[in-house]
């Protein structure tokens, strides 16, 4: 999976940006299970998520475009708040960043 993961991020074009951002998700998203069933090391989390974040410059690629499904914005938002589990709109204050 870290393999795939470096492979979206090495192949990532503004042409293939949505395409490269939904394997990137697919990919951590297993990595992040394969880590809560004891299938793989923090070290080995750590870099995925490391590869995910970096490949999250697609987000960067988007912002020109004259056109940017909700879908995408919906899971580029969910994906921003997925480590916490909550969304700085919605955490106590001064929660966020502690």
């Amino acid at each position: 999976m870290i393999h795939n993961l470096a492979s979206v991020r090495n192949t990532l074009s503004p042409r293939n940006a949505q395409e490269a951002y939904h394997d990137a998700v697919y990919y951590r998203d297993e990595m992040r299970e394969l880590f809560l069933r004891g299938d793989i090391s923090l070290r080995e989390r750590a870099l995925a998520e490391s590869l995910f974040w970096h490949s999250a410059q697609i987000a960067n690629m988007m912002r020109g475009r004259k056109y940017v499904p909700m879908s995408w914005k919906d899971s580029m938002r969910r994906s921003q708040t997925s480590i916490t589990g909550i969304s700085a709109s919605s955490s106590p204050a001064g929660l966020v960043g502690h």
